[in-house]
């Protein structure tokens, strides 16, 4: 009896800390994934800043081209400042709606990441938690005790 029950021990504790390594590699990866996440965040951001700095080289060019045509066509006046108002208005909305998609993803991501980190630290809980199970229900082997299970005594 005395052996059954040392064994019984020996496996409530190996199941308990093998479920503890389990869990703690599981929140590694969620801190990994959260680290992926902040960083994709960072590029999203950036990705979005050169976007809009082309986006107004785009327009630059344009309005450069428009004051071309415009005096090659002998127009200037009220006209050509019209549409080259127009034209920054559609150019700098356009920069505007590129960083505002930037910094939409970027917190999307910042999301995920404080998710991956909440997971990690559930995860690190439940490790501990499985551990603890394990020792408690090996002294309990010892004793001659019942088992305790997850979901209670």
């Amino acid at each position: 009896m005395a052996f059954a029950s040392a064994l019984s021990a020996a496996g409530s504790l190996i199941s308990g800390f093998g479920e503890k390594q389990s869990a703690n590699y599981g929140a590694a990866v969620a801190r990994r994934n959260a680290g992926i996440a902040r960083k994709n965040a960072e590029l999203v951001t950036d990705n979005a800043q050169v976007e809009a700095m082309n986006s107004d080289l785009e327009l630059a060019d344009l309005l450069g081209q428009q004051t071309a045509a415009f005096g090659a066509s002998g127009l200037f006046g009220k006209t050509q400042a019209l549409v080259q108002n127009r034209t920054k208005e559609v150019g700098r909305q356009d920069a505007r709606n590129i960083i505002r998609e930037g910094n939409q993803q970027a917190m999307n991501y910042k999301q995920q990441q404080s998710d991956f980190l909440s997971q990690s630290k559930m995860l690190k809980r439940q490790g501990k938690f499985a551990a603890l199970t394990g020792v408690l229900n090996a002294g309990g082997s010892l004793m001659g005790d019942s088992k305790i299970t997850k979901g209670g005594w």
